[in-house]
């Protein structure tokens, strides 16, 4: 941990658990599980999505991996611009995108599958949606505010984070708007 240029002695929990992340794929030991876990967590999601209410699953998994591709385009692009910096960014590439892509799309997939059991229990999904989406926000900038990641993960200047996730609140929205789009297509397409 004394390489990575932090201070291990970080206080909180989070802190805690990224340095022992950061710690375990500096092995080559440790990037292959990374890889390995990350191709697992993709099959199990179209395993997932060959299984039940295809006509919820597969709409939820294309907008998802259409959302991780636009999420990965920006990560890309605020890393090498060098916005976003800490010592988990200094990790090998294949190691994070082996992390970002499959987190990504799992996050994605669950936001939208809760999104559609909201649909068929609610007559408002968009706004308990918002109100959760504005409840997460907040969550970020508390977290940013009390400095969860010990430093290792900075995506903004000192208390500029908030700025970061209201981007995000509304980006949770475009593969809202996507899986919609795709569901009716194909609801179009199926029906006569």
């Amino acid at each position: 941990m004394q390489n990575l240029g932090v201070d291990p002695t970080a206080p909180s929990i989070v802190a805690k658990a990224i340095l022992a992340y950061l710690e375990f794929v500096r092995s080559p030991n440790g990037r292959l599980v990374v890889v390995v876990l990350s191709l697992a967590a993709f099959a199990i999601i179209v395993l997932w999505a060959r299984g039940g209410a295809r006509h919820e699953r597969w709409p939820s998994v294309v907008a998802a991996s259409l959302m991780t591709i636009l999420v990965a385009g920006i990560y890309g692009i605020a890393v090498a611009a060098g916005w976003w910096s800490g010592a988990y960014f200094r990790t090998p590439a294949l190691v994070q995108a082996a992390t970002l892509l499959p987190v990504s799309v799992v996050a994605w997939t669950a936001w939208l599958a809760g999104y559609g059991w909201l649909t068929a229990r609610t007559r408002r999904p968009l706004l308990i949606y918002g109100m959760v989406a504005l409840l997460l926000t907040l969550a970020v900038g508390i977290a940013d505010r009390a400095e969860l990641s010990g430093g290792l993960v900075l995506v903004a200047e000192d208390g500029k984070t908030w700025l970061n996730a209201l981007i995000g609140l509304g980006m949770m929205f475009v593969p809202v708007l996507l899986f919609e789009g795709i569901r009716r297509g194909l609801e179009q397409d199926v029906l006569p």
